[in-house]
């Protein structure tokens, strides 16, 4: 039996989910001028090791996709297959080499969130937290689908 380690249809919804929150937001900016949707307030640049929001949300994604990681290949060990096809290729690499991309991965979502907190636009500026909290559900939802699938392989090898 071939269990499948997948979120990807989940994921897309959220994405479509976060995509309709943007709409109602582009639509009010229309009937504003321009120069209202900047913010007059000049934006304190901080580093981003001083970014304390951002690294704890970052600490927390990088974890989340650390554990992501091990039980998939904990599963990909057992004979699973990997649902999502953009990470099928990544998979196939050394495993050092796939935690490493996913990390980078992570940092560049920190990164975006931190010079978001910096932007000069309000909107901008309240949504920074969106690309890596975004990221920590999809892969806490892939953890839990892969200690589903685990369970059921072990279930099924069991039995007598």
């Amino acid at each position: 039996m071939e269990v499948e380690v997948t979120n990807m249809k989940m994921n897309w919804a959220l994405t479509i989910a976060v995509a309709a929150l943007f709409v109602p937001a582009l639509a009010l900016a229309h009937h504003k001028p321009v120069v209202a949707a900047v913010a007059t307030e000049a934006v304190p640049h901080r580093s981003l090791l001083r970014d304390k929001p951002v690294i704890a949300l970052w600490a927390a994604a990088a974890t989340a996709n650390a554990l992501d990681m091990h039980s998939t290949e904990e599963n990909l060990s057992l004979g699973a297959r990997e649902g999502d096809p953009l990470m099928r290729p990544i998979l196939r690499m050394p495993a050092p080499a796939v935690y490493v991309e996913q990390q980078a991965m992570i940092f560049g979502l920190a990164f975006l969130s931190h010079k978001m907190r910096e932007s000069r636009l309000r909107m901008v500026r309240g949504l920074w937290w969106l690309p890596l909290a975004f990221q920590v559900q999809a892969n806490l939802r892939g953890l839990l689908q892969n200690r589903r699938a685990l369970a059921i392989h072990v279930r099924t090898s069991v039995q007598p």
